[in-house]
């Protein structure tokens, strides 16, 4: 919950007092509740703000409650709180004077222990368990494959197993011994969380003639133009770029057994019948011939607003 009113109010004796930020909120975090704001554009008397904390009611005036924040930034993260207690917030716009905006400008947050997984921040590990043993998966994306469809991609940190691309000497990804591997990493999933996957509409590429093309899959494999990996003419673009994977290419190169590996992509080389492009064990572009044993490094799609995470990032069903 979240109100504010932006205003100006005074006289010649108190100067004129700054406008109050815009949009003041407070999106839940574990135990914790993280404020956020805009400070007004154009006004010359904002010096920055006071935020306030109280429980039971809103901050009365700005030496009501609690002093958490003053200052001229944005945002400010409120920690250590009391699961399933409500705690409300007050933000007060400070003039040149050192004088206080009173108009409302307010959030509430109840503290939990858990959060939905729409308020994980993108790249932030979560935990979902395989064969009874937490695995580790990295936030991808909120809104796959379509922004606002109320879905989380997610990618496994590291990879699942090793497996060739295909025993047919066709570089298609479709029925693949690489695409029947996803399959594996399902069936592997607990039954809750099973049910709470759907099939995701991803573009691939057909064997010869290589043609671009839908495919469902419930968890599958990423593109080269997904990852954010140049192929030049090379490939199909397959799907858009995942902003994540592209800015942060460290997060490319992943670990079996406790070392670095390449791993397949599904995007096969136009060029040729028999290769498909991968990611080296240094996170760069790679090329591998269909039979050879690449790593499986799956992604899959988790509803933003149905599951939760825990302070350890374990998924909650």
């Amino acid at each position: 919950m979240a109100e504010c009113m932006i205003m100006r109010r005074g006289g010649l004796d108190y100067g004129d007092l700054a406008c109050q930020p815009l949009r003041f909120e407070a999106a839940p975090g574990i135990l914790a509740a993280h404020l956020q704001w805009t400070p007004p554009v154009g006004d010359p008397q904002y010096t920055g703000v006071r935020i306030c904390r109280k429980e039971g009611a809103d901050p009365a005036a700005p030496e009501d409650g609690v002093l958490l924040y003053e200052g001229a930034g944005n945002a400010y993260t409120d920690e250590g709180l009391t699961e399933g207690k409500t705690y409300h917030y007050r933000a007060f716009a400070r003039n040149r004077q050192g004088l206080y905006q009173t108009a409302r400008c307010v959030a509430a947050l109840t503290a939990a222990s858990s959060i939905p997984l729409a308020n994980a921040a993108v790249g932030q590990e979560v935990q979902l368990k395989e064969s009874d043993v937490w695995q580790a998966y990295l936030v991808v994306k909120h809104g796959y494959p379509t922004a606002g469809n109320g879905r989380t991609l997610l990618l496994r940190k590291d990879l699942f197993t090793l497996r060739i691309f295909t025993s047919h000497l066709v570089n298609e990804y479709a029925d693949s011994t690489l695409d029947t591997g996803c399959t594996m990493l399902l069936e592997k999933l607990d039954a809750a969380v099973q049910a709470l996957i759907e099939p995701v509409e991803v573009e691939y590429t057909t064997g010869d003639p290589h043609r671009l093309t839908r495919l469902s899959r419930k968890v599958f494999a990423p593109s080269a133009t997904e990852v954010g990996l140049d192929t030049g003419i090379n490939a199909n673009r397959e799907g858009a770029t995942l902003a994540l994977l592209a800015d942060h290419p460290e997060l490319l190169p992943a670990l079996w057994r406790d070392k670095a590996n390449d791993w397949w992509l599904r995007t096969p080389d136009v060029t040729t019948t028999d290769k498909v492009f991968s990611v080296t064990a240094a996170g760069a572009v790679g090329q591998a011939a269909v039979n050879k044993a690449l790593g499986l490094r799956p992604m899959l799609t988790l509803p933003s607003g149905g599951v939760r995470i825990d302070a350890q990032g374990h998924i909650l069903i």
